[in-house]
């Protein structure tokens, strides 16, 4: 077999092991094959390559070509590599969610535990763990104050949606005309009159979420958060 060793640990960074990697390296450059040849190239046991062969067939690596009464195996192609990338992708990005959303509550614990009056302000690449704070709420009411709605605010929306479904409760004011179409899961009413907030994204569910241009700020303190709650319902109801 060629010196495939840098193919190999290339291939191998995708998930593959050293063994199957070097099995689908023979496929390739021999064509269609045994299992006693990939074993005698390979200098490993039949079983072993069976199982090495299985595995490569459950990632659509390789395909079985009947001939005769014997089963011969050809490397398939190599675009099947893509599709593993994009599994590996997607696996990583729920990964990452999934350790974003651990960070978030134990961040909870370290920043908000000791000091209920902690305003909490995340900027540049942090400003993904106060998503991930919002788009985790257990909250199924949300007041929202905007002028235009930020599109992260919206993607964290429907992801509590999903969530929580048919309990969720939206309620947003908005201070200018939108053609936009609403939202099922979002009551939206118009605020036509001046308001200090108006230049800004605020987002109340058991904190208050304040977004501004380079950074998000979450204030947890109890009072802060019911005054803005109380400043929402009136203006609600006397829309």
């Amino acid at each position: 077999m060629r010196d495939y060793n840098y193919l190999s640990s290339e291939l191998c960074k995708l998930g593959i092991s050293k063994k199957e990697a070097d099995v689908y390296l023979v496929l390739l450059e021999l064509g269609y094959c045994s299992v006693q040849k990939i074993a005698k190239k390979i200098e490993s046991s039949r079983p072993t390559v069976y199982r090495i062969l299985k595995n490569l067939k459950k990632k659509n690596l390789i395909n079985t070509v009947q001939k005769g009464k014997r089963n011969y195996f050809i490397a398939g192609s190599p675009d099947a590599l893509l599709n593993m990338l994009q599994i590996e992708k997607r696996r990583a990005e729920e990964q990452e969610r999934e350790f974003l959303r651990i960070i978030n509550i134990l961040q909870d614990q370290y920043s908000f535990s000791s000091d209920e009056n902690t305003i909490k302000t995340f900027a540049d690449k942090e400003k993904r763990l106060a998503l991930e704070k919002l788009a985790n709420t257990q909250s199924t009411e949300i007041q929202v104050f905007s002028t235009y709605l930020d599109k992260n605010i919206e993607k964290a929306f429907s992801s509590i949606q999903k969530r929580l479904g048919s309990s969720l409760q939206i309620k947003r004011l908005h201070f200018f005309e939108t053609k936009n179409k609403p939202e099922k899961h979002i009551e939206n009413k118009l605020f036509k009159g001046n308001s200090t907030i108006s230049n800004k994204n605020v987002v109340i569910t058991d904190k208050v979420f304040l977004f501004e241009k380079n950074a998000i700020h979450i204030i947890k303190q109890k009072n802060t958060v019911k005054f803005f709650e109380l400043m929402f319902d009136s203006f609600w109801k006397n829309l």
